[in-house]
C-alpha cells in the first residue's frame, strides 16, 4: 500500500484543528477558522511543542543557514556552545532560530539541545558584574559576582529570579538579566 506522507501530515492537521475548534465552540466560544490556524500555530507542525520555545546550541561549532535545507547558504558559524537561542519555527528537521541580537537563521535539529541556558545580558552604565544569591531575594547572601555574557545551565525559575548553575559556582539572579528565559516563565 502507497501512503502519501504528505496528505496524512494535511489530514492529522486538519483533524487537530477542527477537535481545537469543536472544543471551543462545545465551551461556548465561537472561533473563526483565521483564529484556530492562529492557535495551532503556536506549536511546532514537527514536534507539537510550543513556539516560540528556548533551547540551547548544543555544539561550539553550529552553522546557520538562510533557510531550511545544505542547499542553502551558509549565514555564519556559531562557535559558544550552549548559549540560548529562542526556536521560532520548524521545518523537517530544521528549526528556525533567533539569537540574542534578533539574528533569525536555520540550524538542524541535531545541532540544538533543551538544556535550559541563560545569559548575562545587561546594559546599566557603570553596572560592571551582576550579583548571584544564595536564595531567591535581594536581600540573601552574594554568592558570586557575574560578568555580561556568562552563560550558565538554568536550574529553577520563580517569577523574579532564576537558580543558575555558572559551572563551579550557582546562584540565584534576576530573571530580568537573563536571556533565555521568558518573564513569565516558571521552571521547577
Amino acid at each position: 500500500m502507497i501512503v502519501n506522507k504528505t496528505a496524512i501530515d494535511q489530514f492529522i492537521k486538519l483533524t487537530m484543528l477542527l477537535s481545537f475548534a469543536l472544543v471551543l465552540c462545545v465551551g461556548g466560544y465561537a472561533l473563526t477558522a483565521k483564529q484556530a490556524r492562529a492557535e495551532a500555530a503556536k506549536f511546532g507542525s514537527v514536534t507539537g511543542l510550543p513556539l516560540p520555545r528556548f533551547v540551547s546550541l548544543r555544539s561550539s561549532k553550529v552553522n546557520a543557514r538562510t533557510g531550511p535545507a545544505l542547499r542553502y547558504p551558509l549565514q555564519w558559524e556559531y562557535k559558544r556552545a550552549n548559549m540560548p537561542v529562542e526556536i521560532t519555527a520548524e521545518f523537517d528537521a530544521w528549526r528556525q532560530i533567533k539569537d540574542i541580537e534578533g539574528s533569525v537563521s536555520w540550524v538542524h535539529s541535531t545541532l540544538l539541545s533543551g538544556k535550559r541556558t541563560a545569559l548575562v545580558e545587561f546594559s546599566t552604565p557603570n553596572m560592571e558584574t551582576l550579583s548571584a544569591y544564595k536564595k531567591a531575594n535581594l536581600q540573601s547572601r552574594k554568592v558570586l559576582e557575574v560578568e555580561n555574557g556568562v552563560i550558565g545551565a538554568v536550574e529553577k525559575c520563580d517569577m523574579a529570579f532564576c537558580l543558575v548553575d555558572f559551572k563551579a559556582y550557582r546562584g540565584w539572579v534576576e530573571k530580568k538579566y537573563l536571556w533565555g528565559i521568558y518573564p513569565d516563565e516558571l521552571i521547577e
